[in-house]
């Protein structure tokens, strides 16, 4: 199913979401142990969970849920704070 943009805005990286093709993409980010947001499709419903990785392609929610890779639709980096200027 291809979905249509509804706006413009945030085309260039589809708002910073990393779209799920393969296991290859998120197993770089599962390896560095570094939590991310993924986001499973449930029909029409995009429900976005902040998981942390185990490295070996599960990942682990708040509420202990464990999905695994081929559950995810997308995903997010979380970048890391700069540090404070003073």
């Amino acid at each position: 199913r291809v979905e249509v943009p509804i706006s413009l805005n945030g085309i260039d990286n589809n708002n910073g979401w990393i779209q799920v093709i393969s296991d290859f993409g998120l197993t770089e980010y599962s390896q560095k142990l570094e939590s991310i947001w993924i986001l499973l499709e449930d029909g029409d419903t995009k429900i976005p969970i902040l998981v942390q990785p185990d490295g070996n392609d599960n990942y682990y929610s708040p509420d202990d849920i464990i999905y695994h890779y081929s559950d995810i639709s997308h995903f997010m980096k979380i970048k890391k704070p700069k540090p404070p200027i003073f």
